[in-house]
């Protein structure tokens, strides 16, 4: 089984095309909300957090995210720590969803873009450690 990248970011579709053999793009037709619960619905299957999705994220409103998942590792069971740590996007998303709803297009190609970036940077580290 891939890592899957739960992600409403379609920047991140040429991460599979560089990564297909580690990686598997989930991407999402949605906000926030519909990434939790995608990656929530992982979660309770086979899968795990492969990072911290609150890393190099502040608290603060992006129409992005990206949630980076392995297959999971019997020994470490650790689905109601990961469960809550992607629920708190759920909070956030509800703070701040009219503020989402009046990101300026430019603005959110920024944040597209720091999503990809910071994306980017955690699959190079899970790929060194695969490698």
């Amino acid at each position: 089984m891939k890592n899957l990248i739960v992600t409403n970011n379609d920047r991140l579709l040429s991460v599979e095309a560089m990564m297909e053999r580690y990686f598997k793009v989930v991407l999402v037709d949605g906000n926030l909300k519909e990434v939790v619960e995608i990656s929530r619905n992982y979660l309770m299957a086979d899968y795990q957090l492969a990072a911290d999705p609150l890393s190099c994220r502040r608290e603060r409103p992006t129409p992005y995210l990206t949630i980076i998942l392995e297959p999971k590792n019997v020994q470490k069971d650790n689905t109601a720590r990961d469960i809550l740590s992607v629920e708190k996007f759920n909070a956030m998303f509800n703070a701040n969803e009219k503020i989402l709803g009046q990101i300026p297009e430019d603005h959110k190609k920024d944040f597209g873009l720091i999503d990809y970036s910071l994306t980017l940077a955690v699959c190079d580290k899970i790929l060194s450690v695969l490698r």
